[in-house]
C-alpha cells in the first residue's frame, strides 16, 4: 500500500501545481507543454517511490520551482510569486484540512495507530487541495455566464456529496464495520473517480459556455459589418443621385445667386447639406471598430446622445473577441446613462500609447450611484444595474488582456479608461 500511496500523492502533487500555474499565469502554449510535463511527471512518481527520505521535502520544492520557471512565459519576478503564492497555497492548505479533519472525525488515536488509515487520510488530503482549487477555478468561470449559476449549483452539489462520501469512506477504515482490505480501497477508488470526473465534466461545460460566448460576439460582429457595408452602400446611392442632379442644382443655386435671392439660395444649399449628411461615416483603421462605432453612432442619434469620437492609432492588434467585447459593453453602457440626461454626450478616445491601446470613455448620468459587490447600481426607487455587468465583463476581458481598467465617477458624470498591450 505504501508504494501506491505515494505514487498517487505524488500525482495529486502534479496535477495540483499544474493546474495552479496555468490557471493564473501566462505558459507556454499547451502543445508545447507535453514533453516538459511527462518529464516532470516521470520525476514526481520516481521521486515518490525511490526510498530517499532525508532530503525529499527539499528535492520536491525543487521540482515544484522548476516546473513553474519552465512552464511558464512570466518574468522572472512573477514566476518567484507564483512559486510563493503554491507553496504557501500546498502548505496552508495541507495544515487547515488536516486540522479540519482531525476535528470533526476525532481521529488522531485511529491515525496514529493505523499506517493504511494514516495513508489513505494523507491521499483524501492531497485530493482535496486539488479539488478545492478546481472548484474555486470552475465556479468563478461559471459566474461569468448567466446559465453557469445553473451549472454550478449543480456542481457545487455533486462534488460535495461527493467529497463527503471520501470522508465517511476513510472515517470507516479506523472501524470494524467492514474489512480494510475488501470493500473501502474498491469504494474509495469509485468516489475518487467520480469526483475528478466531475470536474473533468465541468470543464467542458465551461469550455462550451466559453465557445457560446465567442460565437455570440462573431454573430454580433457579423451583424455589426453587415450593417456599415448596407449604410455604405445607401450613402453611396445617395452621392450617385446627388451626382446625377448636380447640373440642375448648380443652375437652380445659379439663378438664385443671379436674381439676389439670398434666402432661396440658404434654403436650398442646406436641403442639399442634409442629403450629404448621411455620408459622413466613422472610419478608423480597423473595420470591426469601424462597424460598431457607426452603429452605436446610430443607435446614439436615436436616443438624442452626442457621441464624440476621436481616433488616434494606426492598428490593432488585439482580437476582434476581446475588443467587441469591451468597445459594445462600454457604449451600451454610456448610451443606456447619458440617454437619461436633457443633453446627453459620451466622448469615446481610442489612441496608442507605445505598445499600450489606451480606450477612454466619459459620458453624463442623472443617476445616485453606488459601488457594491464589485458592481455599480443606481439607488432610486426604479434602480436598475447602471454600469454592473457590463463593467464586469469589460474588467474580465481587460484582465485576459493582462491590462488594467481604472473608473471614476462624479455626481454628473463617469469615466472608464482601459490600458491593454496592442502587441
Amino acid at each position: 500500500m505504501s508504494k501506491i500511496y505515494y505514487a498517487v500523492v505524488a500525482l495529486f502533487l502534479f496535477f495540483t501545481i499544474d493546474l495552479f500555474i496555468n490557471t493564473f499565469y501566462v505558459c507556454k502554449p499547451k502543445e508545447k507543454q507535453y514533453s516538459t510535463k511527462l518529464t516532470f511527471l516521470s520525476l514526481w512518481v520516481i521521486l515518490a517511490l525511490s526510498p530517499i527520505d532525508t532530503y525529499s521535502s527539499v528535492i520536491m520544492l525543487l521540482l515544484d520551482f522548476s516546473y513553474i520557471m519552465l512552464i511558464s512565459t512570466e518574468k522572472l519576478g512573477k514566476k518567484l510569486v507564483a512559486f510563493g503564492k503554491y507553496e504557501a497555497y500546498y502548505f496552508f492548505g495541507s495544515f487547515l484540512i488536516a486540522a479540519l479533519y482531525t476535528l470533526l472525525t476525532m481521529d488522531l488515536p485511529i491515525f496514529r495507530s493505523d499506517d493504511i488509515y494514516a495513508q489513505y487520510t494523507g491521499i483524501i488530503g492531497n485530493a482535496l487541495l486539488y479539488i478545492i482549487l478546481s472548484m474555486y477555478i470552475i465556479t468563478r468561470k461559471l459566474s461569468v455566464f448567466p446559465s453557469g449559476k445553473i451549472y454550478k449549483r449543480y456542481f457545487l452539489t455533486t462534488t460535495g456529496i461527493t467529497v463527503a462520501l471520501l470522508v465517511v469512506c476513510s472515517m470507516l477504515l479506523g472501524s470494524t464495520i467492514i474489512k480494510q482490505e475488501d470493500m473501502v480501497p474498491l469504494l474509495f477508488t469509485l468516489l475518487l473517480l467520480v469526483t475528478l470526473l466531475c470536474i473533468s465534466i465541468y470543464r467542458r461545460v465551461i469550455t462550451v459556455l466559453e465557445e457560446s460566448a465567442h460565437a455570440k460576439v462573431e454573430a454580433e460582429k457579423y451583424a455589426l459589418q453587415l450593417d456599415y457595408q448596407e449604410q455604405i452602400e445607401k450613402n453611396l446611392k445617395v452621392l450617385s443621385t446627388l451626382r446625377h442632379d448636380f447640373k440642375n442644382h448648380l443652375i437652380i443655386i445659379s439663378e438664385y445667386a443671379r436674381k439676389g435671392n439670398q434666402e432661396k439660395l440658404q434654403s436650398y444649399i442646406s436641403s442639399i447639406q442634409q442629403e450629404l449628411t448621411p455620408t459622413k461615416l466613422i472610419d478608423t483603421p480597423s473595420d470591426v471598430i469601424s462597424s460598431l462605432m457607426n452603429a452605436k453612432n446610430e443607435t446614439c442619434k436615436n436616443k438624442g446622445v452626442t457621441l464624440n469620437f476621436t481616433c488616434a492609432f494606426r492598428n490593432v492588434n488585439i482580437d476582434d473577441f476581446h475588443i467587441v467585447t469591451i468597445l459594445s459593453n462600454l457604449l451600451d453602457n454610456a448610451i443606456t446613462a447619458a440617454a437619461k440626461c436633457e443633453k446627453g454626450y459620451i466622448n469615446l478616445i481610442i489612441s496608442e500609447c507605445n505598445s499600450f491601446l489606451e480606450i477612454t470613455c466619459f459620458n453624463n448620468h442623472q443617476e445616485q450611484i453606488v459601488f457594491k459587490d464589485g458592481i455599480y447600481i443606481t439607488t432610486k426607487k426604479d434602480a436598475r444595474i447602471i454600469h454592473g455587468m457590463g463593467i464586469t465583463s469589460i474588467r474580465r476581458a481587460v484582465k485576459e488582456l493582462r491590462g488594467e481598467t481604472h473608473i471614476e465617477h462624479t455626481a454628473d458624470t463617469f469615466s472608464v479608461t482601459i490600458l491593454v498591450p496592442n502587441h
